[in-house]
């Protein structure tokens, strides 16, 4: 079959296209997907992000319900009452160890404003630290090592 001239300038300008879009797409490949297969993540990556699921655990330790004296409370709550009044430190720390025991695999400690409540680790020991702030009038500091 034999085409006319518009003819095949319509075939030769369709080659070229699918040409172009073939080499368009090396490129691309070539440029974005390769180079990033062989990247792994920086051990600064990953140290922050385990600091931000530690962060997060800390965040919802303070959510946690507890009963005490009969009243369903938040951790949060717990920790004001035993700020106030230190006969809620046993309660505190029966409570804190049950749920970090449930969610920890690694030595840790808890201190409320610099005392420290629970754990094993000293606070010369642990290479994480998560701190968060409880808000209100006494300004709570709250600190996670790991």
């Amino acid at each position: 079959m034999k085409l006319n001239k518009k003819a095949q300038a319509t075939a030769v300008y369709g080659l070229f296209a699918i040409l172009l879009i073939f080499a368009l797409l090396v490129i691309y490949w070539y440029f974005f997907v390769i180079p990033t297969a062989n990247i792994t993540p920086s051990k600064e990556s990953l140290v922050a992000q385990e600091k931000l699921n530690y962060d997060i655990l800390l965040l919802n330790y303070l959510k946690t319900p507890v009963t005490v004296n009969e009243n369903e409370i938040f951790m949060s709550d717990l920790i004001r009452l035993y700020r106030k009044d230190a006969s809620y430190k046993e309660k505190l720390k029966e409570e804190s160890l049950k749920i970090f025991d449930k969610t920890m695999d690694k030595k840790y400690s808890l201190e409320i404003d610099g005392d420290k409540l629970i754990g094993e680790l000293e606070k010369s020991e642990g290479s994480i630290i998560s701190q968060t702030q409880i808000p209100g009038n006494e300004n709570i500091v709250l600190e996670l090592r790991i």
